[in-house]
């Protein structure tokens, strides 16, 4: 769904951008259509299966009763959970084909997505530079918190589009 948006706009140059569950979509993008794409940027992004929690009273939301009793959105949050560790776990072959500059932001106190995804998500990014950006102190909610280093990453790939522009 988004490829049509991508193509329109990747003349121009473009940066993306993932938050939380938005990270892995960056990366997929990357990885399918690196090409289109120039620069990404990784804000608490939760990107490795092997990470994600393991809450054991998740398990009693698959029951249709349990089902009935709780509001759609946590039964819809929790399907969403189950499966995103198959399909985080489906990606780690396909990291090496992400070649865009790339910048890391992770909070040292993130207390839902594990910190170590950054950590991970730069060893994994070896056909590319990658900077991990450590923010001390700061928990997942980088964009209201934060937002001051988002902003910096975005404006250094700015730079480094014009640079190659000129």
């Amino acid at each position: 769904m988004l490829k049509p948006l991508i193509q329109k706009y990747q003349k121009s140059g473009l940066i993306l951008v993932g938050h939380s569950w938005g990270g892995p979509l960056v990366a997929q993008i990357a990885m399918d259509y690196g090409y289109e794409t120039d620069q990404l940027v990784f804000v608490a992004a939760s990107l490795f299966g092997e990470l994600e929690p393991y809450e054991w009273y998740r398990s009693v939301f698959k029951f249709s009763l349990i089902r009935w009793m709780i509001p759609r959105t946590l039964v819809a949050s929790n399907t969403e959970l189950y499966t995103s560790v198959e399909q985080l776990d489906a990606m780690l072959p396909k990291w090496k084909n992400i070649r865009q500059s790339t910048t890391i932001l992770q909070g040292t106190n993130d207390r839902l997505v594990d910190p170590k995804n950054g950590t991970l998500a730069k060893k994994h990014l070896i056909n590319t530079s990658a900077e991990l950006v450590w923010i001390e102190n700061a928990d997942h909610f980088l964009p209201w918190s934060h937002p001051e280093y988002i902003i910096r990453a975005i404006d250094k790939h700015l730079d480094i589009l014009n640079s190659s522009v000129k």
